[in-house]
């Protein structure tokens, strides 16, 4: 892991994921890469037209973003290499040209907690990336700082196990940080144990061979508050999960009932796509 983007709006909350991000690429001994998209700003009127000046307001956002790059080079020093790119746009699509063009690593950005703000609002760029770009992506809270990387766990309903890219990249992650890996689905009180579930079980203890884990089974008939309370009770250091493969991450974002797992968990979240 060599590169690693950090999309900043130079928000408190973008700041505290951006020295998130640094903190773990000491560890790994990686770059930053911090990104600024800005809208093209227009005059409302009946039909919206470009302003002018275009070239002052990217003048001035880049004055903001070079002042922000000195601050956190003068703060770590030389224990990291920080860089910066502007760029006019949607934050998408540039988060995207980004990591093909840079051949980012992995994805770091900041989101409120909830009860702060509409999560609808603040949550819908996140959502837009991590469930379309193809890249490693970790979300931070506002309240959550860097400590080492012991115990990861990865949610996942085990009847979608399959070995896939993803999981490779899991137990990349896994193996860089030394970490202990937690298998964890969280099953409804009244579901009983099959035979299903058994070769599951299997197919696990396969796939993640080469790598320190345990499994575990917990009963919780709300999928967010039974991972969470695995997360604190286990004291894991980072949740992991796959959103486009797995019906247990989707689950999170369709049940109308069950709020965002982005947007509760207790710890950073990294999501994997396949």
């Amino acid at each position: 892991m060599n590169t690693i983007l950090v999309p900043t709006d130079f928000s408190p909350t973008a700041q505290n994921a951006a020295e998130y991000a640094i903190e773990l690429a000491k560890t790994i001994n990686a770059q930053i890469i911090l990104l600024h998209v800005f809208d093209v700003p227009v005059v409302v009127t009946d039909i919206p037209v470009v302003i002018n000046n275009f070239e002052e307001f990217e003048q001035i956002k880049k004055q903001q973003l070079e002042k922000y790059e000195h601050k956190l080079i003068a703060k770590h020093g030389k224990a990291v290499n920080i860089s910066s790119i502007l760029r006019p746009g949607f934050i998408n699509d540039e988060i995207n040209d980004i990591v093909l063009e840079k051949k980012i690593d992995l994805i770091v950005m900041g989101i409120t907690g909830a009860g702060k703000v509409p999560e609808l609002l603040i949550g819908s760029n996140v959502s837009m990336v991590i469930q379309s770009i193809d890249c490693p992506t970790i979300t931070i809270h506002d309240d959550v700082k860097f400590h080492p990387i012991k115990k990861v766990a990865f949610a996942c309903d085990y009847d979608d196990i399959e070995e896939s890219d993803g999981l490779e990249k899991l137990i990349e992650f896994v193996k860089l940080f030394k970490a202990q890996l937690q298998l964890i689905n969280i099953i409804n009180p009244v579901e009983k144990p099959n035979y299903k579930k058994e070769l599951s079980g299997a197919l696990l203890e396969h796939i993640f061979d080469k790598v320190n884990h345990t499994i575990s089974f917990s009963k919780n008939e709300d999928i967010t508050e039974g991972i969470n309370n695995f997360v604190d009770k286990h004291g894991t250091d980072m949740l992991i999960m796959l959103p486009k493969r797995h019906s247990f991450f989707l689950r999170l974002f369709k049940e109308p009932n069950t709020k965002k797992m982005a947007f509760h968990t207790h710890v950073p979240l990294l999501t994997i796509h396949n």
